[in-house]
């Protein structure tokens, strides 16, 4: 916990000076990008370490969700992750053949980042985040990957037809889990 804390605080000391001196739009997405698989590691709830023997694979969310930490950390991924989805709609909007150009690393952090807020927004953390705020970054994050795909049927053009899915199953999934 203490190493995320410093490092989280690192680079955001790195985004205000990189920003001092006019980020550019592909160094900015970098940056957020970085930031959010920092955060992602609150999913492994890494500070579980007073437990024993529990492997954190075996652990419902609501497990996970129990150290005030953790969900702290998991409110900030979301924000991250919606963060990173909206500068890269940004960037889209600003030049729509950007999307076309991106390395496929770059549609899979789109594609993560999405999950990320599916996921969230379908847990009990729900009540404290911006569902409508992530939900909008979602449907961007489709439009992008959809619109990244050069061919039908390449990795950009299958993963916004399997994202059109993943939130109406996560969706499901919270729905029977209240029950």
């Amino acid at each position: 916990q203490p190493l995320l804390n410093v490092l989280n605080q690192q680079l955001n000391q790195l985004e205000v000076n990189l920003e001092d001196d006019n980020l550019d739009n592909i160094r900015k997405f970098l940056l957020l990008v970085a930031k959010v698989h920092l955060l992602t590691y609150y999913f492994t709830d890494a500070f579980t370490a007073n437990r024993k023997n529990l492997d954190v694979r075996s652990m419902s969310l609501s497990e996970i969700e129990s150290n005030f930490e953790t969900k702290r950390g998991l409110v900030r991924v979301y924000n991250a992750t919606i963060e990173l989805l909206l500068h890269a709609t940004n960037m889209w909007r600003t030049d729509p053949a950007i999307i076309k150009y991106f390395p496929g690393v770059f549609v899979l952090n789109i594609w993560q980042s999405a999950c990320i807020i599916s996921k969230l927004a379908h847990s009990s953390l729900s009540a404290v985040l911006d569902v409508g705020k992530g939900k909008k970054a979602y449907q961007d994050a489709v439009s992008l990957t959809f619109n990244a795909s050069v061919l039908k049927h390449d990795m950009a053009y299958r993963s916004s037809g399997i994202m059109k899915s993943i939130w109406s199953m996560f969706s499901n999934m919270y729905d029977d889990w209240k029950k």
